[in-house]
């Protein structure tokens, strides 16, 4: 007899929630998303993201000198400077090992870090600059040719901070 009464109980809630909120004026919103608003930044501050910025500059210096990785990214029409992504990288360790090979194949590479949605944490390695999509395009025929294996490299815009 609990069980059923524990059952009827509950389905009185779901059904008196579904009323409720069928019911409840499309304004009711505003409030409460007004009152959201104000306790995330009682908690999250905006001052404390520019602080945590400054302060994972002050740790890491190559966060300072990250490009958005999503600038780099190549829309259809290909203009300016150009480079091939070669790998993407979580430590610098892991970039400088493939650039010093490719470096050894007289190949121009460069270890770019790059921020990934606004947080520093990779390290781009890329050749390049080349000054057209053809250029490009042949390097990336050598660099298939020199790895040995059929693998896709990305064309992206050269940043301007990277040298």
């Amino acid at each position: 007899m609990a069980k059923l009464g524990f059952v009827l109980l509950v389905l009185l809630f779901g059904t008196c929630s579904f009323i409720a909120g069928v019911v409840a004026p499309t304004e009711i919103s505003k409030p409460v998303r007004r009152f959201a608003q104000v306790q995330y930044e009682r908690w999250y501050p905006p001052e404390a993201e520019v602080a945590l910025d400054e302060l994972a500059a002050q740790i890491d210096p190559l966060a300072a000198k990250a490009v958005d990785y999503s600038s780099l990214i190549q829309t259809p029409e290909l203009a300016g400077q150009l480079g091939i992504q070669v790998g993407l990288y979580s430590s610098q360790n892991e970039a400088q090992v493939l650039q010093s090979e490719l470096l050894q194949l007289k190949l121009p590479a460069s270890a770019i870090p790059v921020r990934i949605a606004g947080s520093f944490s990779w390290i781009l390695l890329a050749t390049g600059p080349y000054p057209d999509a053809q250029q490009a395009r042949l390097s990336v025929a050598r660099l298939r040719t020199l790895f040995g294996y059929d693998r896709s490299f990305d064309l992206i815009r050269w940043p301007e901070k990277a040298k």
